[in-house]
């Protein structure tokens, strides 16, 4: 139905799969740090990851009306899931 698939790797720091990222429909997304180097606790493997995005120390909302850093392939994920949001829609113009 043209949806694109996307999902967090893990963040085991292994080469082992995990789903649904493992799916062969799904853009699996790792982790890498500032010097854009994959992050120690990503999970790895050609099977497993098609692109990675940063994943560390980024900052987000926390509740209470204040911010926090958050490290993990799922702060990595939504960064990739934006991108392919504006790339199908410059793709749908």
């Amino acid at each position: 139905n043209g949806a694109v698939l996307v999902s967090s790797a893990g963040n085991h720091g292994r080469e082992t799969m995990t789903y649904p990222a493992g799916y062969k429909e799904v853009i699996g997304v790792g982790s890498t740090n500032l010097n854009d180097v994959q992050s120690r606790f990503s999970n790895y493997g050609d099977n497993l990851i098609t692109i990675a995005a940063p994943g560390e120390a980024l900052i987000t909302l926390y509740p209470g009306g204040r911010y926090a850093a958050g490290w993990g392939t799922s702060f990595s994920t939504p960064l990739v899931s934006g991108t392919v949001a504006l790339m199908a829609r410059i793709k749908s113009s």
